[in-house]
């Protein structure tokens, strides 16, 4: 059925451009009636879409997939009847479509799941089934990029579209202008089924292009703290992050080498293919990539606030150069002691 349904919308969409598409991925309402369907919860025309309609005259397209819309048809008619854009049923293209009379604004319902890579349900379904969708996911974005016009990806499953939008963002040939002109997820990875629509929306740059927080590097985002509230956090939260993910395996596993060498029967290597060290590594040399990898967050992790000199200074000073004092028995800062200051100092 996707293979169906994608050879009758792509080939539409690339002689039927418009200025700006919104792809709205797990819509179905989740609710009875009108009244319960306040912008907060709205996915269909969500508000950060509405005041895009307003404030431009541009065309607009919205796609809505979801394999429960066959159930709420009926609704779907109530909510687009009451809305302002005068918004009339047709079918004649193949799909359940709403268009309005001065055939501004396009509405494309398609009753079915979107299975690309990573997504919440990837896993169930054979390869070739989830290579339709990504190859559709390409076309979409590559089709917007000829038109030199925008799209918005949004999935209100929960899933995570980073990596897809990473591995779409990689194969395109033209990287700056898919910045300017194609953002997946408006939350900047805070997505889950049940965001506020009325507080998250898409950040634009002066001249009306997305910034694409996800697809720009520290030296790009660093001169952006101060244009949105979201960049820094952004910022923060990703390096907190990485920091976090070296620090709970790099120290634990200097932790289980020494285990481990008494004769401990436990599991060592969460790094080795991350960090490329193995259990045969000297101490020394897993110190060396642990300050190494720390080199490069730690900086950050202060000009965000998140790490101040002091702390740096006893990471440095403290647990990096005297780590062969904390062993097994020296009570009370034995080794277990100093792997978890590495995650204290975040406090």
């Amino acid at each position: 059925m996707e293979s169906i349904i994608f050879s009758l919308i792509s080939p539409y969409f690339q002689s039927n451009p418009r200025d700006f598409t919104y792809f709205g991925i797990g819509t179905y309402p989740r609710v009875k009636s009108l009244n319960q369907f306040t912008p907060e919860v709205d996915q269909l025309i969500p508000v950060f879409l509405r005041e895009h309609i307003e404030k431009t005259s541009d065309t607009i397209r919205i796609l809505l997939i979801d394999p429960l819309f066959d159930n709420c048809i009926d609704f779907l008619h109530q909510y687009f009847a009451s809305t302002p854009y005068k918004l009339s049923y047709d079918d004649s293209e193949g799909f359940n479509r709403w268009i309005s009379d001065d055939h501004r604004i396009e509405i494309i319902v398609i009753a079915m799941h979107m299975r690309y890579t990573n997504s919440n349900i990837n896993n169930e379904i054979p390869p070739n089934i989830i290579n339709i969708h990504d190859t559709f996911m390409i076309n979409f974005t590559n089709i917007t990029l000829q038109n030199d016009s925008k799209l918005i990806v949004q999935d209100y499953t929960g899933a995570d579209t980073s990596n897809i939008f990473k591995k779409i963002y990689n194969m395109s040939n033209n990287k700056e202008l898919f910045k300017k002109k194609i953002l997946f997820d408006i939350t900047y990875g805070e997505n889950h089924c049940h965001i506020d629509l009325t507080t998250e929306k898409p950040i634009y740059d002066p001249y009306g292009d997305f910034i694409n927080i996800i697809l720009l590097n520290i030296d790009e985002l660093r001169l952006l703290f101060g244009y949105h509230p979201k960049i820094k956090k952004y910022v923060t939260d990703f390096y907190v992050s990485e920091y976090r993910n070296i620090v709970t395996v790099i120290p634990v596993d200097i932790r289980r080498k020494i285990l481990i060498e008494l004769g401990e029967n436990i599991t060592f290597c969460d790094g080795t293919q991350k960090y490329h060290y193995t259990l045969d590594s000297s101490y020394e040399t897993l110190i060396d990539i642990l300050r190494s990898k720390l080199d490069v967050i730690i900086p950050i992790l202060i000009e965000v606030n998140i790490i101040d000199v002091e702390k740096r200074n006893y990471i440095y000073h403290e647990l990096l150069t005297n780590y062969k004092n904390y062993t097994l028995v020296s009570k009370p800062k034995d080794i277990y002691f100093w792997c978890a200051e590495f995650c204290a100092l975040l406090r």
